[in-house]
């Protein structure tokens, strides 16, 4: 499998809406629901109104078939009493008030036809965009929102536990990784 990366930006500004929704509805993610719908139903409003970027990988062998996708966007991280941080990591993050602006990978998913793994691949090319943000425009702290069974995956990658509890609304733990 030969893939690539596509912005749904370009997808949009080449095709209209109802060819790039129908192109978006065979990607298939059963084992998380959310992040299927979020791709068939939300993806281009986000995209349209500024509030992330989503980037399809594709599999160029494979007539652009979707194997995956990202979304990038930015957020507010708050660091309460709970956290577990260290005080070096605290300090680097710049808070004020316990909160920061940063980048967030708010999506990951594949497809559900994938056996590779290219979870690593796909977060390598969400860091690299990233990366160029913060050196054209600052903002030093990369989060990401996920369920236990992926948090040692992204303690492997470098990333840290901010709370040794997951959020009560989303059910998701948060971690974070600096530039």
């Amino acid at each position: 499998m030969r893939v690539i990366a596509t912005r749904l930006s370009d997808l949009l500004e080449r095709n209209d809406k109802r060819t790039v929704k129908e192109y978006l509805g065979g990607f298939r993610c059963t084992r998380g629901a959310d992040l299927q719908e979020f791709l068939w139903n939300k993806a281009i409003m986000y995209e349209d109104k500024g509030r992330s970027r989503t980037y399809l990988f594709v599999d160029a062998d494979a007539d652009g078939k979707i194997v995956g996708y990202v979304t990038l966007s930015m957020t507010k991280i708050s660091v309460t009493a709970k956290s577990v941080l260290t005080g070096g990591i605290v300090r680097k993050m710049d808070l004020h008030n316990g909160e920061t602006v940063g980048y967030l990978i708010g999506q990951m998913a594949k497809d559900d036809t994938v056996t590779e793994h290219i979870g690593g691949t796909m977060l390598k090319f969400s860091e690299n965009m990233l990366y160029i943000s913060y050196r054209q425009n600052g903002g030093r702290v990369i989060c990401i929102d996920c369920k236990k069974e992926l948090l040692e995956f992204y303690a492997q990658e470098g990333f840290t536990l901010v709370e040794p509890e997951p959020d009560e609304r989303s059910g998701l733990y948060r971690l974070v990784k600096l530039f």
